[in-house]
């Protein structure tokens, strides 16, 4: 084996290491951490807060994972540059647009939201769009890892 084999082998297993954390990070807070939340808080309002803190962390790592993954690619264009560059754009879009509107929202009521009131149904609406994102975030990190894995085994 040569070494600039080697080198590869290596940055392509940094990649999947990366990939498999990133996903494990969105299991963890979507299935684990953000109904633990909810759970334990007292009110809805407070635990809406704590998880959103929780999940723009989870943004900005995610962000992070996708420049040090696309960092590491070789060639740099392909499949991958693409499904990750998509998925930096859904946490900038998520950053920047969707998660403003939700605390807007929140601040807009007061911590409380009154069943029936438009401020109740944009609060559901754009929470609804930010699950979205979340999970085409993961469905994607997921596909990503799997074809990554694949195309190694070729």
């Amino acid at each position: 084996m040569s070494s600039a084999s080697f080198l590869v082998d290596r940055v392509q297993l940094l990649s999947r290491l990366l990939l498999s954390f990133w996903l494990g990070a969105f299991l963890a807070v979507g299935a684990l951490v953000a109904p633990a939340i909810f759970d334990a808080a007292a009110s809805s309002a407070q635990a809406g807060v704590v998880a959103g803190a929780v999940f723009d962390r989870l943004n900005i790592a995610g962000f992070g994972f996708a420049i040090l993954i696309l960092g590491l690619q070789r060639p740099f264009f392909g499949w991958m540059t693409g499904l990750l560059g998509f998925v930096m754009l859904l946490i900038l879009l998520s950053q920047m647009w969707v998660t403003p509107q939700i605390e807007l929202l929140r601040e807009q009521s007061g911590g409380i939201l009154v069943i029936g009131t438009s401020e109740y149904r944009a609060f559901w609406k754009w929470h609804g769009i930010s699950n979205v994102i979340f999970f085409a975030e993961a469905i994607i990190v997921t596909i990503v890892l799997c074809l990554n894995f694949k195309e190694n085994q070729n």
